[in-house]
């Protein structure tokens, strides 16, 4: 985006007192947005000066993101809005702007629907898993707490039986 120098005339203080936020904030901000392709007019030294259109950005990416939208989405959103268009209040409010920035949070939108059911289907998934799980290992307890029981009640049932005697055994009487 290319700003004519004769619009530039707020320094980054001037410039973070009428967004009201902090100088470090307004460096914070505007680095988002030209990491995502928004350009400021840097003077010899590389600081930032601000026209009245990095004004109309900057407050309307404040607006979106104090309207719960994250940073970056905020951000990407702004620049879509702003990138290669003159900007100026009756811009702004143009319809096709509003219906880029929608289209692009609805698409974020759906891909996380998609992602929230793939989570849903492999938290079912792992439910039956570990229902299956558990019902071995039910199983299994069942198994080893009747082994004992087996054991008593043979060692019981041949405790209970009379021992043979050693005539018994000769003469093959039981």
């Amino acid at each position: 985006m290319t700003t004519d120098t004769k619009e530039l005339k707020y320094e980054p203080s001037d410039m973070a007192l009428m967004l009201e936020i902090k100088e470090s904030t307004l460096r914070k901000y505007s680095l988002l947005l030209e990491k995502e392709g928004y350009t400021f007019h840097k003077g010899s030294v590389g600081r930032r000066w601000y026209s009245d259109s990095d004004l109309m950005v900057l407050r309307r990416f404040m607006e979106l993101k104090n309207g719960d939208m994250s940073l970056e989405t905020a951000c990407h959103a702004v620049v879509a809005w702003a990138k290669g268009r003159n900007i100026a209040p009756s811009v702004m409010e143009n319809a096709n702007d509003l219906r880029d920035s929608e289209r692009y949070l609805l698409d974020k939108l759906e891909k996380q629907n998609e992602l929230i059911q793939e989570l849903f289907a492999r938290l079912d998934r792992q439910e039956e898993f570990f229902k299956q799980r558990d019902e071995w290992l039910i199983e299994k307890l069942k198994e080893q707490n009747e082994k004992p029981k087996l054991q008593l009640e043979s060692e019981t049932n041949s405790e209970q039986k009379p021992k043979p005697t050693f005539l018994s055994k000769l003469f093959g009487h039981r």
